[in-house]
């Protein structure tokens, strides 16, 4: 069967109307699907208010040399090894795995190495010091980057932190010369 005349161009309208209406259910799927990740943690922090952990030193907006500690206090003993430190700039924009946290229980006290990035020159650096709790996806991530890192030499940045990163406390320092 052959279309053509008037049967033929509303056939083709038909045809256009039912793909606009696909195209409007099909975009926003396929937005989700395509989009880069989220750079911010997304999971709720009451989860992580469980454990108390909190910030002692360096202060808020303190200046830092290259190297330093991290210490703070919690409350109850998160678990073990899932509890990472990561390095961003204030937009946080991307992340820079930096240590995992150690806990001392008798104390319910922690720390955990820290290091800025970024040649000594007379500028400023700044970053903010995220104390995160990960599940299982979080801490393979952290494992795979620490391990290709080693192998290659290459130090370099994440663009997004998985689902199950969830945000426990935060520390924004500069470093100036």
């Amino acid at each position: 069967m052959k279309l053509t005349g008037p049967q033929a161009t509303v056939f083709a309208s038909v045809i256009a109307v039912f793909g606009l209406i696909l195209g409007a259910f099909l975009t926003p799927l396929a937005s989700k699907l395509i989009s880069p990740p989220e750079t911010a943690p997304r999971l709720p922090t009451q989860l992580c208010d469980q454990y108390g952990i909190k910030i002692v030193t360096p202060q808020n907006h303190a200046d830092v040399p290259v190297e330093f500690e991290l210490t703070g206090t919690y409350e109850k003993a998160p678990p073990e090894g899932y509890v990472l430190v990561y390095l961003t700039p204030p937009n946080h924009s991307s992340f820079w795995p930096n240590s995992i946290v150690d806990f001392d229980p008798l104390t319910r006290t922690w720390k955990a190495q820290a290091r800025l990035l970024g040649d000594p020159t007379p500028q400023i650096i700044e970053g903010d010091y995220m104390v995160v709790l990960v599940g299982k996806s979080g801490r393979l991530y952290w494992d795979y980057y620490w391990r290709v890192s080693q192998e290659t030499g290459h130090w370099i940045y994440f663009d997004g932190l998985t689902e199950d990163t969830i945000l426990c406390a935060q520390v924004s320092v500069k470093r100036t010369k």
